[in-house]
């Protein structure tokens, strides 16, 4: 019975250092939870939050946040910025803000020239399909002016169909063959400026 007492008043005793530790020095605790979230405020390129913490972890927060902001504001990073089409954001500090605006903007260059790539190769998937559609009709139409039993009425609309489709298909060619250079030149072009801006980038980071 008396084991039983002692274990109870050591139990107590242990939670009753642990709370008084607690209560009385908190602010190791609340500091670094704020300085962590300041960092991850700043790395992912968020506002300072400081205003909304604390007073005493104020301090903290600035200072994890700081140590963020200088891992997001690099010129390296706002070339991945731009680059995936993100917006240019404002939050980086004066000091920190031409690089991470110069790397931003090669980005973005890539990123619309990439949209423009995207956009023609659509133009040239749709135009090849007419062009196939067009071969199509055409090559039923010829067949119909292989036959025998064709009249003379349906035999003179086949021919100008014929004629007709004959002409839509020399356009679409020409149109095609346009596509297709110019997308193989902004191809090229892409090509280049991701080369050049990346090993740019890569010997100034």
């Amino acid at each position: 019975m008396a084991t039983g007492r002692f274990y109870r008043v050591c139990v107590a005793g242990c939670v009753g250092m642990f709370l008084w530790g607690c209560a009385a020095n908190p602010r190791p605790i609340l500091t670094s939870g704020a300085r962590t979230l300041g960092y991850t405020d700043g790395r992912h390129g968020a506002g300072d939050r400081a205003a909304s913490q604390p007073q005493s972890a104020v301090a903290a927060y600035q200072d994890g946040w700081r140590q963020g902001i200088a891992r997001f504001c690099t010129e390296a990073n706002g070339y991945r910025q731009g680059y995936t089409g993100a917006g240019l954001t404002n939050v980086c500090p004066d000091a920190l803000a031409s690089a991470f605006i110069d790397g931003y903007q090669s980005g973005h260059s890539i990123y619309l020239m990439q949209q423009e790539i995207d956009a023609m190769e659509r133009a040239v998937e749709s135009k090849s399909i007419a062009l196939q559609r067009v071969w199509s009709t055409l090559d039923t139409v010829k067949g119909d002016l292989l036959r025998r039993d064709l009249g003379s009425a349906e035999r003179s609309r086949r021919i100008a169909q014929s004629a007709s489709l004959t002409v839509q298909q020399h356009e679409i060619d020409l149109e095609l063959g346009e596509l297709e250079a110019d997308l193989s030149a902004r191809k090229s072009q892409l090509s280049e400026q991701l080369s050049e801006q990346r090993h740019t980038i890569a010997i100034n980071d």
